[in-house]
């Protein structure tokens, strides 16, 4: 799959997400910024594909973190990096792939913090996993309502579709009892000249009057 150059707003998102990184480290003095800001940037970038490949760019985004984590610790930061890679998977994806990620992810992080976290373990679980969860239940959200919207609209277009052959269906029937109507309007009407002009022809009410009689006779019987 080739990829597509992300759009303007997709890279402010994911050099926001570094720039977090980075500031994490910095508020805390917890490592050098020549250090944090090219790990940062590695680990944040991929956001900027994840609307196009969101599983790979949440994989890409996990190891950028866990680098991260090992260099300068921004504990906190990191799982909102995180959960900016897992709304994605979750509002462009389906809700059984939601439910699957979203259970590894859970695994993952309790057991990295219960390897890095010297204090606190349910808290810092607890926050952490209740961040992951609300992501992949607003991600779940907003694909679902997108999911309503489009079935709305196929529905709309669907209608208005049957509404238009409907209404072909009836200009056709209509203009084909027109074509009835006009059809034996004119025969009435030619059969009642033929008999007419038959009967004048057979009275032989003047000479002058036959030839154009017989004429129409002939002209209304052919048509």
């Amino acid at each position: 799959m080739r990829l597509s150059r992300p759009r303007p707003w997709e890279f402010l998102i994911a050099l926001a997400a570094a720039a977090a990184l980075a500031g994490d480290a910095a508020y805390r003095g917890s490592g050098s910024l020549g250090v944090a800001i090219p790990l940062a940037l590695i680990a944040s970038l991929p956001l900027a594909w994840s609307r196009q490949v969101p599983l790979a760019a949440l994989l890409a985004t996990v190891a950028g973190l866990l680098v991260c984590l090992a260099a300068f610790q921004p504990y906190d930061t990191a799982v909102f990096v995180l959960a900016v890679a897992l709304y994605n998977v979750a509002s462009l994806g389906d809700r059984r792939r939601s439910l699957i990620v979203g259970a590894g992810t859970a695994l993952f992080l309790v057991a990295l913090i219960m390897v890095i976290a010297s204090d606190n373990l349910a808290r810092n679980t607890g926050i952490r996993l209740g961040v992951v969860f609300a992501a992949l239940v607003l991600g779940d959200t907003v694909r679902s309502r997108r999911e309503l919207r489009e079935a709305r609209r196929e529905r709309d277009l669907r209608i208005a579709q049957e509404r238009e052959q409907e209404n072909l269906r009836r200009i056709a029937d209509e203009r084909l009892r027109i074509a009835r109507d006009l059809h034996d309007t004119v025969a009435h009407a030619l059969v009642a000249i033929n008999v007419r002009a038959g009967v004048a022809a057979h009275l032989r009410a003047s000479e002058d009057s036959e030839p154009a009689l017989r004429e129409i006779m002939a002209v209304s019987a052919e048509a």
